[in-house]
């Protein structure tokens, strides 16, 4: 296992990137797509990064700790629980007129 090539350098931040990321998903969902990045790639213990034309893009902001990331995935499980509640009221409405 030796003979194995070196492990290519991580991204390099932006250049443009805030000094801390944005508090909020929503937040951090609207910035990329002011800059045009097509993915967010997030993970406990790493730095949140984008992906550019293809390319990984590194924020440039401290890595990501557990009590963060649940606060958004809380507003994405938030969020589908209204969708559920808004979808199952459509439903009985639907069902009480048929």
């Amino acid at each position: 296992m030796t003979n194995l090539p070196p492990l290519p350098p991580p991204p390099l931040a932006t250049e443009t990137a805030p000094a801390n990321a944005p508090e909020s998903l929503g937040d951090l969902v609207e910035l990329a797509r002011q800059r045009g990045y097509s993915d967010i790639h997030l993970g406990v213990g790493e730095e949140p990064r984008f992906r550019e034309r293809g390319e990984i893009t590194a924020s440039g902001w401290p890595a990501t700790e557990a009590v963060q990331f649940d606060r958004w995935l809380s507003e994405v499980l938030s969020c589908l629980l209204r969708l559920f509640e808004l979808i199952k009221r459509c439903l009985h409405n639907f069902v009480y007129f048929l």
